[in-house]
């Protein structure tokens, strides 16, 4: 009897142009791509009196009028998604602080996991800001972002 192959999903990094936000100043979060439609996001939302940690599911994320890119920082296993959340719940919410946005809650989680070796060592703030500059690039000028080349069609 064959082995039965277990998912792997990857981790990204995804910027968001939501209102309030410009191209420069894009909302960032944690993503989980089921497929080029399904995704589970993880993020902070709200502003700085009330702060928020969220996962929510979507299932049209290749087609959201939003997004503006990302990249790759990781992989799960299928089954370890309740882990993720539960560590991602663990990185601190901070209010009452005007310098700190969902990029330093996302940079915070992205060290916290890699103590679980689930985002790539190399993985740090410069290189994830670096990815998402190129990628945005390639939304403006109508080419695949990391969304459509993971899934490609």
């Amino acid at each position: 009897m064959e082995g039965t192959q277990r998912a792997i999903y990857p981790i990204l990094v995804c910027q968001f142009n939501y209102q309030g936000h410009s191209d420069d100043a894009p909302h960032w979060a944690l993503v989980v791509l089921i497929s080029r439609h399904v995704a589970y996001i993880y993020e902070v939302l709200g502003g700085v009196d009330n702060f928020f940690f969220q996962r929510r599911r979507m299932e049209t994320f290749v087609g959201s009028q939003t997004l503006r890119g990302g990249c790759k920082i990781g992989e799960i296993p299928a089954d370890s998604l309740d882990f993720l959340e539960q560590k991602l719940r663990e990185t601190p919410v901070i209010r009452q602080d005007p310098q700190w946005t969902s990029k330093t809650w996302v940079v915070h989680a992205i060290r916290h996991l890699q103590e679980y070796k689930i985002v790539f060592s190399h993985v740090n703030e410069r290189h994830v800001r670096d990815e998402l500059a190129s990628d945005l690039k390639r939304w403006h000028e109508l080419e695949d972002t990391v969304v459509e080349r993971t899934y490609p069609e």
